[in-house]
């Protein structure tokens, strides 16, 4: 039986600049972020976009693809947009930069996709793929693409550009050679993508597939295109705001390459692709029999059945394990918020506050262990623990920096040892670890 657990840990941050206004609020972002969540989980559905600059994704594709059809979606970014315009500040080259990867991240947020980069650095306008080569290396950025396909294993890759000279931009006309020469490259292994897409929203003739985006999502009531939208105002040194207009919203695509040869029309974008998790029926019978039982009224009461798919899954599968985790602190009502103050010296002191808090009771036989949570203080920081818990915790300092918004540096400093509630302590890990957005270059430690 546990109940509510309240802590926080305050450690000194430092600060430089004005701070920024969150976008929202902090929290779990309740039933619909956990049924989103709920739809990734059970199969093996990966896709990977590959395009030029901050704004060359195909945002429609991107939403419909993560909470339409559940799928494990990810775009990569060549650069992070230095060479280009600001129009909501000064800032340009390196800083410039830092913004747009920051709005890239904020878009994600909304869409449900993940974020990638390679080390290539936006140095402005080019006419030709040639010229395009001359300041970047072609060895190295292939490098890039295909680490990135490695690490998420994607099946299916779309490529937003033609790699050919009605691209335009000869970085555009890049990003699509590079996906070509990494499909082409996997082409024989065994765990490389299966299809290779392009883009084809400006090609009716040649496209293959087309998708509606304009679908209605039952659990928000916006559409996947909507949603998109939404993400698309977030590109603001870009001047991207877009009107959330409701109604059809076609997604076109054209198959390009398959790798065991095409055979027929298109059937779809997964036709002829393996998305079972084999050797792992337990696992998606507990996350089946989870998506079953959400209750929106209480979404506590699927936190024993994902704590015992997490353990069902084990660490095979790091894309679905990450899903889990945050679907599990979601169920669990864990949260993180970190907080600077503002000072004119630099220096403040600021928080991060972790909460938990359920309103049912969870049964005995329903416990991974027992015990009281509790708190340790090393002297550097301080530990308040309000209420028991069927898990045992401790908690002391470590040093760590992230990187914030623009002209904003924040150090936390926190230690987490998970006790014996591995359930509830795994989902307080991972909300820890994900406060620090691992895919940025500085990203908060948790131990």
């Amino acid at each position: 039986m546990w109940r509510a657990l309240r802590f926080s840990l305050v450690a000194s941050l430092s600060a430089a600049g004005p701070g920024l206004g969150q976008l929202a609020p902090p929290g779990t972002g309740g039933v619909a972020a956990l049924a989103a969540a709920l739809k990734q989980l059970g199969a093996n559905k990966r896709v990977l976009m590959i395009g030029a600059h901050p704004d060359d994704e195909t945002s429609d594709l991107l939403a419909l693809l993560a909470r339409g059809m559940g799928a494990q979606v990810a775009y990569l970014s060549l650069n992070r947009g230095e060479g280009g315009q600001n129009l909501i500040g000064p800032e340009l080259g390196p800083e410039l930069g830092v913004i747009r990867s920051e709005e890239l991240l904020a878009a994600r947020e909304l869409d449900g996709a993940r974020q990638f980069f390679t080390r290539a650095y936006d140095f402005g306008y080019s006419k030709t793929a040639d010229e395009t080569w001359r300041f970047w290396p072609r060895d190295s950025l292939l490098e890039d693409v295909l680490d990135v396909i490695r690490r998420f294993r994607p099946q299916v890759l779309i490529s937003v550009f033609s790699g050919t000279p009605r691209d335009g931009h000869g970085q555009h006309q890049v990003s699509g050679l590079l996906a070509r020469q990494a499909f082409e490259a996997l082409r024989d292994s065994s765990w490389g993508p299966v299809k290779l897409y392009r883009s084809a929203n400006f090609d009716t003739a040649g496209a293959s597939l087309v998708l509606d985006a304009g679908a209605l999502d039952p659990v928000t009531g916006r559409s996947y295109h909507q949603v998109a939208m939404a993400g698309r105002s977030r590109h603001r040194s870009q001047d991207q705001g877009a009107l959330e207009r409701p109604g059809p919203s076609p997604v076109r695509v054209a198959l390009l390459e398959v790798r065991r040869g095409r055979d027929g029309p298109d059937a779809g974008l997964f036709a002829g692709v393996d998305t079972l998790l084999h050797g792992r029926e337990g696992y998606v019978a507990l996350i089946d029999s989870a998506r079953a039982r959400l209750n929106p009224s209480r979404p506590s009461t699927i936190v024993p059945l994902l704590a015992r798919a997490l353990r069902a899954l084990g660490d095979g599968d790091a894309g679905q394990r990450d899903i889990l985790q945050a679907a599990l602190a979601t169920a669990a009502g864990v949260s993180i918020d970190g907080v600077a103050d503002d000072v004119s010296d630099g220096v403040g002191l600021g928080s991060l506050g972790v909460g938990l808090a359920s309103p049912d009771e969870v049964g005995a036989e329903d416990s991974l262990g027992g015990g009281d949570a509790s708190g340790v203080d090393d002297g550097s920081g301080t530990t308040e623990i309000d209420a028991a818990c069927v898990w045992s915790a401790s908690f002391t300092t470590i040093s760590c920096v992230r990187s914030g918004f623009p002209n904003t540096v924040c150090g936390v400093v926190v230690n987490w040892t998970p006790g014996s509630w591995a359930g509830v302590g795994a989902a307080v890990s991972h909300e820890l670890d994900a406060f620090g957005h691992t895919d940025r270059t500085s990203s908060l430690v948790t131990r």
